[in-house]
């Protein structure tokens, strides 16, 4: 007669955890302790300069970091209230920007006004970036908005 021996399969630890059921997929925005963005000693100036309208290619090349991380950082890391955060600046908070929006008693100039400070805050992060394209594309809409705004 024979008898049949059953032969654990070999497993490491690694896998333990995933035998036991254990296994979850990472929350998004979760730090894994491996991402560049989150782990550059200069992540906040790198956020606000993508806030800002810099481009992500610009910003990698920039800061050393490899673009792809960059924009995965950016898509998977940071909240999207920390995006608006750095658009709206460190001062405005949301119920500021609430009655910013709803005043609707601006005159066309001072929309012109406020359009024009977002592209230079852009134009000033492709500017410190060194993103030729995004300099060019930024400073015709300058020259559109000033034209608009002197008729």
């Amino acid at each position: 007669m024979m008898t049949v021996v059953q032969v654990p399969p070999r497993r490491t630890k690694f896998f333990a955890r995933y035998d036991s059921g254990d296994a979850m997929a990472r929350q998004k925005g979760s730090r894994t302790g491996r991402c560049q963005g989150c782990n550059h000693l200069e992540r906040p100036r790198i956020e606000r300069l993508i806030a800002a309208g810099a481009s992500i290619k610009g910003t990698a090349r920039k800061f050393e970091i490899d673009y792809h991380a960059l924009r995965r950082h950016w898509l998977n890391h940071v909240p999207t209230e920390a995006r608006a955060a750095y658009i709206a600046g460190a001062g405005a908070t949301k119920n500021q920007l609430e009655t910013v929006v709803a005043d609707e008693s601006l005159a066309l100039i001072d929309h012109y006004r406020i359009v024009r400070g977002g592209l230079y805050k852009g134009f000033g992060a492709a500017t410190e970036v060194g993103d030729s394209n995004a300099l060019a594309l930024l400073a015709g809409r300058l020259d559109e908005n000033l034209v608009i705004a002197g008729d």
